[in-house]
Order: C-alpha cells, then structure tokens, then sequence
C-alpha cells in the first residue's frame, strides 16, 4: 500500500511540475508578446520601462501567488485534526479488540486473548 501511496504522490508531484512551468511560461509569453519580435531588445532604462518589460513575470507571480492561496485555505477547510485518535483512544480500541467472546451454547463468557 505505501508503494501504491509513494507512486501516486509522485506522479502527482511531476505532473503537476510539468502542467504548472506551462502554465507559467503561457502566462508570461501571452502578456510579453507585444507583437514586435526584435533579435535583440534594447534595455529598459527607466523604472516604467522596467515595469512594462517584467509585466508578464508580475502576471506569473500573481497566478503562484493565487494558486497557494487557495492551496491554504484547502487545508485549513479540508484538514481534520479530529480523526487522527488519540493514544488513549487507540489503547481503548485495542483493548476491545483483544477481548473476544466464547459461547459454549447456554452461556456468553468474555475472556483474554
């Protein structure tokens, strides 16, 4: 079962890897794409040049941003601390587990295993 567990949690670590540099490299090409495709830009100088030649990795930024925000309030809304039991309530379980019923036919006796 941990083999099964490891497998799913890594393809899901590399497809998600995969998908998510995609989505970021779209993200940045389709805002950065102005339509001029110079060999060689020339360098921004001013602080509004920088801002507009790094638009698109702001976008991207803002997506990662969003996407671990909703990542948090998944765990935060999704996690149950409840269902972990407690070490008494595990000895409690364990205890009835241990103890079986023995019928001889007239009576019920409760013994130790």
């Amino acid at each position: 079962m941990a083999g099964t567990v490891g497998a799913i949690f890594n393809s899901a670590l590399q497809l998600g890897s995969a998908v998510g540099i995609a989505v970021i490299t779209s993200i940045q090409t389709s805002i950065d794409d102005d339509g001029s495709h110079t060999a060689s830009p020339r360098l921004p100088t001013t602080k509004a040049e920088w801002t507009f030649a790094h638009r698109g990795r702001t976008a991207a930024y803002w997506f990662v941003f969003a996407v671990v925000v909703l990542e948090t309030l998944a765990v935060l809304g999704f996690f149950r601390s409840h269902a972990i039991p407690s070490d008494k309530q595990r000895e409690e379980e364990h205890g009835r587990e241990r103890k079986g019923k023995v019928s001889d036919g007239s009576r019920t006796q409760d013994i130790e295993v």
